[in-house]
């Protein structure tokens, strides 16, 4: 195989399939990036066993086509490196019969050794699956919203993905961590699909990256989880595991309503969390006569912090308390200047929504309550 291109363009291939290089693989050859002759493109792809990505780009090849040469797989850390640190010159890749590559330019050549393609995984098969035709940029703007609340504890495997669901005429996105949870529907996607799908964090990170057409075709099988941008694709293995009921989780009688600017709300419980027990972060909400009380004790340091933060209440009044980095992160993500904080029972969930909320996506963020009587 020889052909040549512009670097930067093999960079933004190379950085494309990237994210799906193992880290820390049983096997060499993972840590490699699969190049393939396909006519008159370069199909780039890599793999961890859980996601594998492949992506095309067009070169001029310089060669003919050779079965053996033409599939190699090229350890992907010197490769991205070398690619990533040159200017937008023309470059020139080459194979020789020993598996041996040069990358070479009107300045300079590096040269490393490769391993024969035919050692590569296979890139998964996608058959009889159901499909939608997704916009790329409410996949990347959902996954932005909701990826923070991912659970980290692999002994709770069904908390560790994203949920995907197509159904009642919305798609969404859902994830949970078991103390904070986050739903975002989005509203134009009607039809007859009902489908169910719970796929790795990392699969949906990897799919956000990818630019390029509006709309991608999202598919999914009995065991697999499928993002096609036409040049692009990444697929994931499903997670064998259950996710949470959540729509049980979600209270519909929260009737103590406070609507507040987030920021300042934000702000306030920042400073007041300094003053919070360090292992704990907990703080308490007390919401009465249109104002929200803020306070924290950390009985170890013999400190404590009080604020006020006037807001539009409604409801009886209500103390509650909240892990505070946990609420935080939530008033982080939040897209909007003003919010509602809507509580009900002391050990019921908060749920906090944007205002006004998008005219296409409608946000949803659940947190677990604190009870007092442990503060």
């Amino acid at each position: 195989m020889k052909f040549t291109t512009v670097n930067t363009d093999l960079y933004r291939a190379l950085d494309t399939v990237s994210g799906a290089v193992a880290a820390k693989p049983d096997k060499e050859i993972l840590k490699s990036i699969l190049l393939e002759r396909k006519e008159d493109f370069l199909e780039l792809r890599a793999t961890d066993m859980e996601i594998s990505i492949r992506h095309r780009i067009p070169v001029q090849f310089l060669s003919e086509p050779d079965p053996e040469l033409d599939l190699i797989a090229v350890p992907s850390e010197q490769f991205l490196e070398t690619c990533r640190s040159l200017p937008e010159i023309p470059i020139t890749f080459e194979v020789n019969p020993n598996f041996g590559v040069l990358l070479s330019h009107d300045r300079g050549q590096y040269d490393w050794m490769a391993f024969k393609g035919d050692a590569f995984p296979e890139f998964p098969s996608i058959t009889d699956g159901q499909s939608i035709q997704f916009d790329r940029n409410q996949l990347k703007t959902g996954f932005g919203l909701i990826g923070f609340s991912v659970a980290k504890d692999i002994s709770r495997p069904g908390m560790m993905g994203i949920l995907f669901e197509v159904l009642e005429g919305s798609a969404r996105l859902v994830s949970t961590d078991g103390h904070r949870l986050a739903r975002c529907i989005f509203k134009n996607y009607e039809g007859d699909l009902d489908v169910r799908a719970l796929a790795p964090s990392k699969a949906f990170m990897q799919a956000a990256r990818i630019e390029g057409l509006d709309e991608c075709k999202i598919e999914i099988t009995e065991n697999h989880l499928s993002f096609d941008f036409g040049y692009t694709q990444v697929i994931s293995r499903l997670i064998n595991a259950s996710f949470p009921n959540y729509e049980r989780a979600i209270p519909t009688e929260n009737d103590k309503i406070v609507h507040v600017a987030r920021k300042e709300l934000l702000e306030s419980i920042q400073r007041v969390n300094i003053f919070a027990s360090e292992n704990s972060n907990h703080i308490v909400l007390d919401c009465q006569d249109n104002v929200i009380s803020i306070n924290a004790v950390d009985i170890e340091r013999s400190s404590k912090g009080a604020e006020t933060v006037s807001c539009v209440y409604s409801g009886e009044p209500t103390q509650i308390g909240f892990n505070a980095q946990y609420l935080l992160d939530l008033l982080r993500y939040l897209p909007s200047d003003e919010i509602t904080l809507s509580m009900g029972i002391p050990n019921r969930a908060a749920l906090l929504k944007p205002v006004p909320q998008s005219d296409s996506i409608h946000l949803t963020f659940l947190i677990m309550p604190i009870m007092l009587n442990k503060l």
